[in-house]
């Protein structure tokens, strides 16, 4: 059966993908998933262009299991590769192994009736703050509550949000940047409001998600001066297009980074006299940063240049420890293009 009738030939709005299923082969999906589990996958699959017809019920939870993180709900981040791929092919006009020389990427970065860079596509990169905390003791069930309590925000916000790694969250997002940058802050605000944590409240932390976005025009604009300086494309076979999607979420990750690495300093300028434990998680998020430079710029005028100062610093100490040329290069051109450098 085809997908285009597949909502009209086959389903009632009250029947929709348990029909596929025989009483041969048991209990149907609708049974086995819970409500939220299954419309999210008959919604995906549609999307996908899947017909459930020939899907094996051996493999529906392998299915779902595969598209979606089981803690949170959430995408896992394959899915976000995934729509990453098919929107770096569709703006550059070719498939994924089209760029094989640096030859092939400069005509088609450089082709100005392409006009790439006026694309609206974004990405985001969020880091949840403090679940290292919310583990307090090896206690991972606060953690995961935690996790919970935020992804529920997100999904009810965002659409396509993956986890991305243990604590952190992205999407990508079509559209004008301002209109991203509104959801994303309501998201904000609505994490910051969970107010029912058992450690957040111990330690009377705020729950936070830190947030780092990035335009496929930055993206390009890196690339292209990587290009001009002949640090990409030198070697027939190179991934370049898998290099392109690298460095957009690394303009992200690094602006979400800055974001925490901000935030963190003030906590611990507040709070220099708690316990071992709380400085040593916030000391993490920024640059693990020591008592000697918390004292100086305690004792200092213009915080907020000493802290943007300490954050360039601690960059330029980072690029200098870089080994692989190519690297950096690319973090360089990255830490200018969000203003660190």
């Amino acid at each position: 059966m085809s997908i285009e009738n597949f909502n009209k030939e086959v389903f009632s709005p009250e029947e929709q993908l348990g029909n596929f299923f025989d009483e041969e082969q048991g209990k149907n999906l609708k049974d086995k998933l819970s409500k939220e589990e299954y419309d999210k996958l008959r919604e995906d699959f549609i999307a996908d262009g899947i017909d459930l017809e020939y899907v094996n019920e051996s493999r529906e939870k392998e299915l779902y299991k595969a598209k979606y993180d089981e803690l949170t709900g959430l995408k896992r981040r394959g899915e976000l590769f995934s729509i990453a791929n098919k929107e770096i092919e569709r703006i550059f006009g070719i498939k994924k192994n089209g760029i094989e020389t640096r030859e092939d990427l400069e005509r088609i970065l450089f082709d100005e009736s392409k006009n790439i860079e006026t694309e609206k596509i974004h990405i985001m990169m969020g880091d949840i703050s403090f679940l290292s905390i919310a583990n307090e003791g090896g206690n991972h069930a606060s953690g995961d509550e935690l996790l919970k309590k935020i992804a529920d925000r997100l999904k009810s916000n965002i659409r396509n949000v993956c986890r991305h790694g243990g604590d952190e969250v992205t999407t990508i997002y079509k559209g004008d940047f301002e209109d991203f940058n509104k959801i994303l802050k309501k998201t904000q605000s609505e994490i910051n409001a969970i107010d029912d944590h058992s450690v957040m409240n111990k330690y009377d932390l705020e729950v936070n998600l830190d947030v780092g976005t990035a335009s496929m025009a930055e993206a390009i604009s890196v690339l292209k001066e990587l290009s001009i300086g002949g640090m990409v494309g030198r070697e027939a076979g190179s991934n370049i297009l898998s290099d392109l999607k690298d460095i957009w979420l690394e303009i992200a990750d690094k602006r979400a980074s800055v974001a925490k690495a901000q935030k963190r300093i003030r906590l611990l300028l507040e709070r220099k006299n708690q316990n071992k434990e709380i400085m040593s998680g916030l000391r993490k998020g920024a640059y693990d940063i020591n008592d000697t430079e918390i004292a100086y710029l305690l004792n200092n005028n213009n915080l907020d240049e000493n802290i943007d100062k300490y954050i360039k610093d601690s960059e330029e100490a980072m690029l200098q420890a870089q080994e692989d040329k190519l690297k950096k290069e690319r973090s360089e051109l990255i830490l200018k293009k969000i203003g660190v450098l």
